[in-house]
């Protein structure tokens, strides 16, 4: 596992060129406007990731919005590290399935 950070206060959320994200944990807590151009961004740039949003408690209406813009789980802070590799091994699961669903999809039926 790699793993990189990028600062999302101005909204622009940048992974480094040539690296593919299949899980990208967003922090939600702060900033309501950045978090939601971060999260466009990432799914422009990286449509197949998995995003899991990091919210607190009294900003429940940030993660809804966030998940009908495409974010695929949430985790409330405060949460325990087991709790956060769960939902990151249930994101990479759902990103296997949809990758093979895809690949069966595209893939010519023979007869």
């Amino acid at each position: 596992m790699s793993v990189f950070t990028a600062d999302i206060g101005n909204g622009v959320f940048e992974i480094p060129s040539g690296t593919h994200a299949d899980v990208v944990l967003l922090d939600a807590r702060y900033s309501d406007k950045g978090t939601m151009q971060a999260l466009s961004s990432v799914k422009r740039e990286q449509p197949d990731a998995e995003i899991i949003l990091i919210s607190s408690p009294d900003n429940i209406g940030l993660s809804m919005q966030g998940m009908r813009e495409g974010a695929s789980d949430d985790i409330t802070v405060p949460f325990d590290i087991d709790t956060l590799l769960e939902k990151m091994r249930e994101a990479l699961a759902r990103k296997k399935t949809r990758s093979k669903t895809k690949g069966t999809l595209d893939s010519p039926t023979r007869r």
